[in-house]
């Protein structure tokens, strides 16, 4: 005995794109096939997460600790200037 033949392509084993189905993006747009949503996308100048590998964070998340330690490195210079400055 073989396997079932199922003679409706909804339950084809392999179906590409179906995750978009009916989708709507969170402003309520139709982002219903591969095309649309590309569209989108595009439009409002955005990327996919899976776009971006975790040395991509890891270097935005650097990044952001060295400017707050400039700005931190800064403002105690500053500081010690200032109760310096006040004791001449």
């Amino acid at each position: 005995m073989g396997p079932v033949e199922d003679s409706q392509a909804v339950n084809a084993p392999i179906l590409m794109d179906r995750f978009y189905e009916n989708t709507k993006a969170t402003d309520g747009v139709d982002i219903g096939s591969r095309r649309k949503h590309r569209e989108y996308m595009k439009q409002r100048d955005l990327a996919p997460s899976g776009d971006f590998s975790p040395e991509w964070y890891a270097k935005q998340k650097r990044a952001e600790v060295l400017e707050t330690n400039k700005i931190r490195r800064e403002d105690v210079s500053r500081a010690t200037y200032e109760v310096l400055d006040r004791r001449k």
